[in-house]
């Protein structure tokens, strides 16, 4: 996933979930490691722990809205997001990028 795609996916996600997140310090949080990361995308800075952070507080403070995060997001991020994903999952997003010569 190129960081345009990546920039992308994370914009459709917070306009998706922005609305089911409290207005309080963990959602604040939230939304500050959203900004910071696509900030991060935007100027060719490094993003992928500002992800991974991103990624795994909102599965922990905020599980009923794991379903709308999409499986390739957590594949390209990677690192602990991946012990989100199922067994299966994984193989098949590695089996695709076999194919596709890509290295994850």
């Amino acid at each position: 996933m190129t960081r345009t795609e990546l920039q992308d996916q994370l914009n459709a996600l917070l306009k998706a979930v922005k609305p089911a997140i409290p207005d309080d310090e963990s959602g604040q949080t939230i939304i500050e490691l959203f900004d910071s990361t696509l900030s991060a995308l935007a100027e060719g800075k490094e993003y992928i722990f500002l992800a991974e952070d991103l990624l795994i507080r909102m599965i922990t403070f905020y599980p009923h809205l794991t379903p709308v995060i999409p499986r390739e997001l957590l594949w390209a991020v990677g690192g602990s997001c991946l012990g989100f994903m199922e067994d299966s999952e994984i193989d098949a997003f590695s089996a695709q990028n076999d194919d596709q010569g890509v290295q994850h």
